[in-house]
């Protein structure tokens, strides 16, 4: 697998468009999540990812932004009422 940094992430593949695939350990330290609080937010269903397996999670780097910037949004949201 090609290795590439990105915003201190190193990022280990990427799909054939080039959308960067992420490991739960990457996704949490985009996220500046630990990764239990990660593996919680998946199984509620709370984070976008793809099983691989029955053990193993990839995450899509735009999904995973889009999902950021939603709950970001939202909190922006619920402050100003």
């Amino acid at each position: 697998a090609a290795h590439h940094r990105r915003e201190g992430i190193q990022v280990t593949a990427a799909t054939p468009d080039g959308t960067e695939v992420l490991t739960a350990p990457e996704a949490a330290a985009l996220l500046r999540l630990n990764l239990k609080s990660l593996y919680k937010l998946v199984d509620e269903g709370k984070v976008p990812c793809s099983r691989i397996g029955p053990r193993r999670l990839r995450f899509l780097r735009t999904s995973l932004l889009a999902w950021l910037a939603g709950r970001e949004s939202t909190s922006r949201t619920r402050r100003s009422r």
